[in-house]
Parts: structure tokens; C-alpha cells; sequence
């Protein structure tokens, strides 16, 4: 595998080449480039198979580089960065993956471990490029990346149980992952989950609308959620909540 690392501080490219050598990764060639004008130079030039792109450098951004059209043909690329507000753009872009720095071995060698164990190339591309799809569309949402600092995970909506609010941060119960802790205020989730099922229920709560168990009618509503939890509707979303429920459960 033919292997590109760019990055403007030459700190990181070795950090980057250090894992690499610790995860005992053969490349077949190892290319750096310190900004988008080298890194597309190398792109045109050589067959690289992976990249491992950092996102603020000077001049363009890493962004910019994912716009070629022969990134988003060619190779996997992951993106690495100090910043974890990125990962959601990075998906959009086209990204296999998003690791945070500082790096550690652990991290890289999970990112790794999930690059070997994907199907051939053009696979992983039609992959990444119908969530793309997706998410820059009104079509319903069908998974979001969740950065922390030590891994990003890709979230399936349809096993995300209820979010719930608390001031600028959010926690999210899935089935798979358990319960998961991100600093993004419900907004956010709400704008992007709007059309995938999912309902503002209160100011601090919203629920994916399949994973309602039972409605309870008493003092307003409250709603058991398939992992058991109790959620109330406000009376100032009844309304809104009922009309949800229309739009996606049949009622016989």
C-alpha cells in the first residue's frame, strides 16, 4: 500500500511515521507532503491508496484537497486533526475515518485495524459516498460520526434510543455503543436528524420515534423508550409530537 501523510508541521508527519512503524504496517511507499499544493502534485503523480490529511494548514485546507475529484475516486483517506468539530464536515467530505490529536498508538492501531478489514476500495467509496449523499440531502440520515479524543464512532440513527440535553452538551443512548457523551448542544442533532425519524419531545429530550414502546396518557404524555427510559412530552410539543407519530407509525 502506497502511503501519503500530509501535514504542515513536520513534528506530526513523523509522529504519524511512528505508528506506522509501531503498528508494523507494510507500505509498498511512503510519500509527506507539508501542504495541498505538494500533496496534489503526489496525488497526480503516484498511485497513493491512503492518506492521512491534516485539516488547518497555511494557504488551503484540508477540505479544499477533498474537493479533487480523484480523492474521492482513489484513495482512503482519514483525517487527522486537533480539532474534533471537524469529524461531521470530514464524513461529508468523503472521509474513511477522523483520529484527534495527539495520536496514540491504541487509536491509530483501531483506524488501521478498520481500514484492513474493509471491502475492496471501490467499495469503501460507494460506501462513503452514499452517507455523503445523505447527509448533504433531505434524504433521511443513516448514520453520524461522534468524535471524542480518543476514537470516532459511526452511529447507525436507527440504534440511537433518545438523546437528551444537558446546557451545551448531550447525551446519546444507542444499543450498540451504550451511552455516549458529545459537547453539542440538542439543536444540532435535532437539525440533522429532522427527517430521519426523530422528534423534539422537550426542551431537553429527543427520541427516535421507533423506539417508542408505550405512550402513557396520564398528566400529559410520557413515553417508555425501548432501553426503558421514561421520557415526558411537554404540553408545548404535544402537538407537534402527535403529528410525528403520524408521519411514521401506521396506527391499526
Amino acid at each position: 500500500m502506497n502511503v501519503l501523510i500530509v501535514d504542515d508541521r513536520p513534528e506530526e508527519i513523523d509522529n504519524l511515521f511512528m505508528l506506522l512503524k509501531g503498528k508494523a504496517f507494510k507500505t509498498n511507499a511512503l510519500f509527506t507532503a507539508t501542504d495541498t499544493r505538494q500533496a496534489r502534485l503526489l496525488l497526480k503523480n503516484n498511485e497513493i491508496d491512503l492518506v492521512f490529511l491534516d485539516v488547518e494548514m497555511p494557504g488551503e485546507t484540508g477540505f479544499d484537497l477533498m474537493d479533487e475529484d480523484y480523492m474521492k475516486r482513489s484513495p482512503i483517506t482519514i483525517f487527522v486533526t486537533s480539532y474534533d468539530h471537524y469529524a461531521i464536515r470530514a464524513i461529508r467530505a468523503g472521509a474513511f475515518d477522523f483520529l484527534v490529536k495527539p495520536v496514540d498508538q491504541s487509536d491509530f492501531d483501531a483506524c488501521m485495524d478498520r481500514v484492513l478489514h474493509q471491502p475492496v476500495q471501490q467499495g469503501v467509496n460507494r460506501q462513503v459516498e452514499a452517507m455523503s449523499a445523505a447527509l448533504d440531502s433531505n434524504d433521511p440520515v443513516r448514520r453520524i460520526a461522534v468524535a471524542s479524543r480518543r476514537e470516532t464512532l459511526l452511529i447507525d440513527t436507527e440504534d440511537l434510543i433518545w438523546i437528551k440535553s444537558d446546557n451545551s452538551y448531550c447525551e446519546l443512548a444507542t444499543n450498540r455503543h451504550g451511552r455516549i457523551v458529545v459537547s453539542k448542544s440538542i439543536k444540532h442533532f435535532e437539525d440533522m436528524l429532522q427527517t430521519s425519524g426523530f422528534c423534539r419531545v422537550h426542551n431537553s429530550f429527543l427520541v427516535n420515534i421507533h423506539h417508542i414502546g408505550k405512550i402513557v396518557k396520564e398528566h400529559g404524555r410520557v413515553l417508555y423508550m425501548s432501553d426503558g427510559k421514561e421520557v415526558p412530552v411537554s404540553q408545548a410539543r404535544i402537538e407537534s409530537f402527535e403529528t410525528s407519530l403520524r408521519q411514521n407509525v401506521r396506527t391499526v
